[in-house]
């Protein structure tokens, strides 16, 4: 069996090396170089807690996050499984891995609306993991299908003193946009290096000049005389473009819109249907690839939305509230805490 997988991120490549792993001739199509073009601020958040610590590219376990929203909250997130990579070793750590099972890797070789069709035809099974574009979808009209809805990011590359982050990460909610900033540290030293960026997460029609807002918030945070050693930005699908099988291709990550719409991270959803739908091709039943991967996240999705739509509604007034009831409710495990209160709210 002929499987191609399309895009080189850590949803195809899980996807490939899974099937490879499982006898299956897999063909990986990668638009650039494995690791480049990364446009996220390298936060492996794995709050279903059934992936650990990734096998390459940490950098550190966070173990606390400041969170401020009207006030500064500093939450133990030791129990959390969330770590900061460095997201270029670990995918190429997940394409050796790859290609140790016998995956063919073709990087540089961008897949074409006009390509789609052919490569459904020579493989009897596809994965698109393509991201947020869904190539696949593109190819069939339905542009945007799974970018209805949206986050829009601006980030920066800083390097400067972030000693004062050491096993840690900010995060700050602010009351005139739906969204929030962050400050994720990749070196926490006097000369390190951050991922600062912003993310909106409106509606489309409920713009915000990113660049102008950024730039408010490095003279906010005392980061504005850090040297700005890139920047990138882009989008986050925050609605899903089920049916996740259409004919003989599976969508997966991005693709599929499997990003959380309360924070916009997805690494954990990324890895975990691209490995449910390797399986399902392999078990013969990839009709049953979307509930088996719902099953999953549905819990995680459910209260995600719901936080968001309250949110939206009530604003960071709600958010500061919830933030309180789940620190109180895990006083010594914010985990539980944070369910407690997704479920209470």
């Amino acid at each position: 069996m002929r499987i191609a997988v399309i895009g080189g991120g850590p949803a195809g490549l899980v996807a490939a090396g899974t099937a490879a792993q499982n006898g299956l001739e897999v063909t990986l199509f990668e638009r650039y170089r494995i690791g480049e073009r990364i446009n996220c601020g390298e936060g492996f958040f794995d709050l279903l807690g059934i992936w650990g610590r990734p096998e390459a590219g940490v950098l550190f376990q966070v173990k606390e996050i400041l969170f401020k929203i009207n006030n500064l909250y500093r939450v133990d997130s030791s129990r959390l499984n969330i770590w900061m990579v460095d997201r270029f070793n670990w995918q190429h750590y997940l394409s050796e891995v790859a290609r140790a099972a016998g995956v063919k890797i073709l990087e540089e070789t961008p897949v074409s609306v006009k390509d789609v069709a052919h490569i459904r035809r020579d493989f009897d099974w596809v994965i698109d993991a393509s991201g947020v574009s869904a190539i696949s979808l593109k190819a069939r009209g339905s542009t945007g299908e799974n970018r209805r809805r949206y986050a829009v990011t601006l980030q920066y590359r800083l390097e400067g003193d972030f000693s004062y982050l050491k096993d840690s990460m900010k995060a700050v909610l602010e009351p005139h946009y739906q969204g929030y900033y962050w400050i994720f540290p990749k070196v926490a030293a006097t000369k390190g290096i951050a991922n600062v960026g912003i993310g909106c997460f409106s509606y489309p029609s409920e713009k915000i000049d990113l660049k102008k807002e950024i730039t408010r918030i490095l003279y906010q945070e005392n980061l504005h005389d850090y040297n700005i050693l890139e920047y990138r930005g882009g989008r986050i699908p925050l609605q899903q473009a089920s049916p996740f099988l259409r004919d003989n291709t599976l969508l997966v990550g991005d693709a599929a819109g499997l990003a959380s719409p309360l924070h916009g991270g997805g690494l954990d959803m990324a890895l975990l249907s691209g490995k449910l739908a390797a399986l399902s091709i392999l078990k013969g039943t990839p009709h049953l690839y979307e509930q088996q991967l719902r099953q999953k996240i549905k819990h995680k999705i459910v209260y995600e939305e719901k936080f968001y739509q309250l949110w939206r509604r009530y604003g960071i007034d709600f958010m500061e509230k919830s933030l309180k009831s789940a620190l109180f409710w895990g006083r010594r495990n914010f985990r539980k805490g944070l369910l407690k209160a997704l479920r209470t709210t």
